[in-house]
């Protein structure tokens, strides 16, 4: 199937001659046109343009994406659009100036090499310098699994910082200061990501920093970590100015937006180290989606991925599509596949880390069941997406603020255990094995505490 993929690819390159007189404005795109070019590459020397149609840029993607199914480190470490053009100009590079070659199995491992060998050096090791709004004052420096968050005052002269006396280096950092200043932001998150393109290495250093924030949300209390982002993401302004009229009179103020802007740094010195034993578990969580690789892989994602949607329902200031991002967060986690799937799913989780039945009340003295709780969450979200819930209009506020909390938990109960379920050398990376791990663990401690205390 290979070979004959890269046969067709090949023998659909075209050359089109250039005419032979300076082509301005929209003359040069006719001329590609009236071959049908839409990939091309243009001889300096000659003016040919040498590339493919529709039809031959079809191959050269099925040919791309077979190279990257067969090969997971592309898949993860350049964007499908970004492989299929360098696949095609690498075939023009090769091939495009051969006539009437005849394409066998030894030109596929050739042409599997040459890729292999730009790949190995495009996906170089790239660190990333992400600005974010966390602490507005100055705090030590901490680190949330791969991800190193540095205050502004201390980025000087620490470990992680470029050289300070190359003058072209500062320059380039100039403009991450500058974006900084007008934002008020005051942190900046450093991240390594290995083997991948560069702009997957930025979209996934983007992300880690994300679920890193995410973590922290988790870890500190809500009226602390509810504004944490970093600033080219889901950051709010640090000023908002109200400017109203009623009637004749003119009314106005200005609200301060910055994460915990009166509060000493020292405070998140203590928040930090506080949380540590849940920002080493989750951080576990964090370098596995970073790396692509380790055991549990799909569940340390499917916690990532839960993670995620948190910091992002955390951050959203319409308290319908919160509750519908926090839902999707446990959605996510619990790998469910449809809205009876996601109460289910819900409830499951919930009697294992509680032991709380459907029929239970949800706390001491609730009136709401655990299935009525749970069901209250599942239906909100599905109303708001389906349109039979305004999202502008609706009012959920106590519902968001329960969703986060009951979220919270689980996150927090899940990235415990499953750290403890990785250091009993299981490896069975399934939800549901994971679900019935944490019931059976609790039941049997639960039973361990009895015998105790009768013992006793």
């Amino acid at each position: 199937m290979k070979i004959k993929l890269l046969r067709q690819a090949v023998e659909s390159i075209k050359s089109l001659k250039h005419p032979g007189h300076l082509l301005e404005g929209e003359e040069f795109q006719k001329w590609l046109d009236s071959a049908g070019l839409i990939h091309s590459s243009i001889s300096m020397s000659t003016g040919t343009a040498t590339g493919f149609d529709a039809n031959g840029i079809a191959k050269v993607i099925e040919l791309a994406k077979m190279l990257r199914k067969e090969t997971p480190d592309y898949g993860r470490g350049i964007f499908l659009p970004a492989f299929i053009k360098q696949v095609a100009d690498m075939l023009i590079s090769k091939y495009g100036n051969l006539e009437n070659v005849v394409i066998e199995s030894v030109h596929v491992e050739f042409f599997e090499t040459e890729v292999e060998r730009w790949f190995k050096q495009s996906a170089v090791k790239h660190r990333h310098f992400i600005p974010c709004s966390i602490w507005y004052g100055p705090a030590e420096s901490f680190s949330v699994g791969p991800a190193t968050f540095i205050h502004f005052e201390n980025f000087s002269g620490h470990t992680l910082d470029v050289a300070q006396d190359n003058v072209f280096d500062n320059l380039l950092m100039a403009p991450l200061f500058d974006a900084m200043k007008e934002r008020s932001a005051s942190w900046i998150a450093v991240v390594d990501v290995d083997g991948c393109h560069l702009s997957r290495s930025s979209e996934l250093a983007d992300l880690a920093v994300d679920i890193a924030i995410g973590i922290l949300q988790l870890a500190i209390p809500r009226e602390f970590s509810e504004r944490m982002a970093r600033i080219t993401a889901r950051t709010l302004p640090p000023w908002r100015s109200n400017v109203v009229m009623a009637g004749n009179q003119l009314s106005g103020g200005v609200q301060n937006l910055q994460p915990n802007f009166s509060l000493p740094g020292a405070l998140l010195d203590l928040k930090i180290a506080e949380a540590q034993p849940l920002i080493g578990v989750a951080g576990q969580c964090l370098s596995a989606f970073l790396s692509g690789s380790g055991p549990l892989s799909k569940l340390r994602l499917a916690w990532c991925d839960a993670a995620y949607w948190f910091h992002e329902g955390m951050a959203e200031p319409l308290d319908s599509l919160s509750v519908a991002k926090l839902e999707t967060a446990v959605e996510v986690l619990l790998r469910s596949e449809s809205t009876s799937g996601s109460q289910k799913r819900m409830e499951q989780a919930i009697h294992a880390l509680t032991g709380l039945s459907a029929t239970d009340p949800i706390s001491p003295g609730a009136l709401l069941s655990v299935k009525q709780f749970v069901k209250s969450f599942v239906e909100a979200r599905s109303r708001v997406l389906h349109g039979t819930l305004s999202t502008l209009m609706s009012e959920l506020t106590p519902e968001r603020v329960q969703l986060a909390s009951l979220v919270r938990e689980i996150l927090v109960h899940f990235a415990i255990s499953l750290a403890a379920y990785a250091n009993t050398g299981n490896l069975d990376d399934n939800i549901e094995k994971l679900l019935e791990w944490i019931a059976r663990t609790r039941k049997e401690w639960l039973a361990i505490c009895e015998a105790t205390a009768k013992s006793e």
